[in-house]
């Protein structure tokens, strides 16, 4: 396996994208499957989870969408996602490697970086491979039912806001509290469908 690590894509607006490619030995051409992500891509990349499909003759990508650890520019949930996918697909094509058919993989946000470039039918996209993910963010996601849920506001802080601190300077905030990533995302995901009158004060 070739691994080529932070391979900084420029998306339309010269935003520099953090891109981990994982080769095949050889010159190719492969299909490529693509994995973008808002949690770091360096966590989604364990090798045992890498290697049946490199193995098997396809190049995995994976991304840091805007905004987020090793990538450029500003996180706006969603907003990018499908012009900054489709960025990414006209760069692979771009590749000699490439051999101009891509899938996309993952759950949760993961799912909603495959859908929303959806939209526009790239000719290059084969298959997608959908875990967990939505198609409505308001009556699926937000409203459920038409009744306000804690998911999003509990995503925010234990997956989206730590980062967003760190990246301004200010992780500190977190770590006055004696809190770290894996605590605030136990105790937000621990809680997040219970009844407010549940909550600690």
């Amino acid at each position: 396996m070739v691994v080529e690590k932070n391979q900084m894509m420029s998306a339309r607006d010269k935003v520099l994208l953090a891109t981990d490619l994982y080769k095949p030995e050889g010159a190719g051409p492969w299909p490529v499957l693509i994995a973008r992500t808002p949690y770091n891509k360096e966590y989604i990349s364990a090798k045992d989870s890498i290697n049946p499909y490199v193995e098997a003759g396809y190049v995995v990508v994976f991304q840091d969408v805007r905004g987020r650890f090793a990538s450029e520019g500003d996180f706006y949930p969603y907003v990018n996602e499908a012009n900054d996918a489709l960025d990414l697909y006209e760069w692979l094509l771009a590749q000699t490697w490439c051999d101009g058919s891509i899938g996309t993989i993952g759950g949760s946000y993961l799912g909603g970086t495959q859908t929303l470039p959806a939209r526009e039918r790239h000719p290059a996209v084969k298959a997608m491979a959908l875990e967990i993910t939505f198609d409505d963010l308001f009556g699926n996601c937000t409203y459920q039912g038409g009744a306000k849920v804690m998911h999003d506001l509990v995503w925010a802080v234990g997956s989206i806001i730590p980062e967003m601190a760190r990246r301004a300077g200010a992780a500190h905030i977190f770590a006055s509290f004696g809190w770290d990533n894996n605590i605030v995302h136990l105790m937000c995901y621990g809680n997040s469908f219970m009844p407010l009158i549940f909550l600690p004060t």
